[in-house]
């Protein structure tokens, strides 16, 4: 009777470690799969609108915006230098965090970070909202924002800044991904030159799939005036959507930042 009292006893331990472990790999699921709850709708969604230079050598304004549907909290802004483990520069440190006020939806925010010893020139910079991820966002891919290396320096209040539109455009040969493509400069001060690209989208899959993806350099571009070119993706353009973008890489700093895409959509096409 006693070995089978003990391999009673034994049964009886293995299975009460067995619902200890799974109520406790359920419990762990169950925590998990509350942190990945997508935001809601009614959300904010903090961006990084612009990165600009002050006059003076050492300050950098920096300008936030909630562009969501719900306020957002205060929270913290990070701006760093790319500048990295260069051991000529005058100090060590490469990151500057302001503290941002709670933002009601639609609303922004602006503050001048002095960098010194630094100056403008240790670029390129990068500014983060929402640096330790505090803020529950509509979207949180959104937060940094890039300045490169090829700024422009400081703008006087007088400036007069150039404004990429893609102002029309056409697909002229569906069968071998042919468009014709017109970008305008609206603002008042010329644009350097700038770069295009056009994606191709995979039937059905919109801003999920590409299909081919072409990038086009574009010349520089008087005020007012604007400059018409054919490009070819080499790929049908037939019962989808086609999507540009004028500076892509940002080499042009612009009046409005906002404004420098254009959706098309193909039919069916028939020779």
């Amino acid at each position: 009777m006693k070995p089978t009292m003990v391999r009673h006893n034994a049964i009886l331990s293995m299975f009460a470690a067995l619902t200890i472990i799974t109520f406790a790999a359920t419990a762990i699921r169950s925590n998990s799969a509350s942190s990945l709850k997508p935001a809601p709708d009614n959300a904010p969604d903090l961006i990084v609108k612009e990165i600009a230079f002050e006059q003076s050598p050492s300050q950098i304004r920096v300008r936030v915006v909630n562009q969501g549907t719900a306020a957002a909290p205060e929270c913290y802004l990070a701006l760093q230098t790319g500048a990295g483990t260069d051991a000529s520069l005058a100090t060590k440190q490469r990151v500057w965090t302001i503290q941002v006020p709670a933002l009601e939806a639609g609303k922004g925010f602006s503050d001048v970070i002095d960098v010194a010893p630094l100056t403008q020139a240790n670029g390129p910079w990068s500014a983060t909202i929402d640096r330790s991820n505090t803020v529950a966002e509509s979207n949180e891919t959104n937060n940094t924002l890039r300045y490169t290396a090829g700024n422009p320096g400081p703008f006087p209040p007088n400036y007069r800044r150039p404004d990429l539109v893609i102002a029309q455009f056409e697909l002229t040969d569906p069968a071998n991904g042919l468009v014709m493509i017109e970008v305008a400069n609206k603002g008042d001060g010329k644009a350097g030159p700038s770069t295009l690209r056009l994606i191709v989208w995979e039937q059905g899959k919109f801003e999920q799939q590409e299909a081919k993806t072409v990038f086009v350099k574009v010349r520089a571009i008087d005020a007012g005036q604007s400059v018409k070119f054919p490009v070819r993706v080499a790929v049908p353009i037939i019962n989808t959507k086609y999507s540009m973008f004028i500076d892509i890489s940002h080499e042009v700093a612009e009046s409005n930042e906002d404004n420098n895409r254009a959706e098309g959509e193909a039919g069916n096409f028939k020779p």
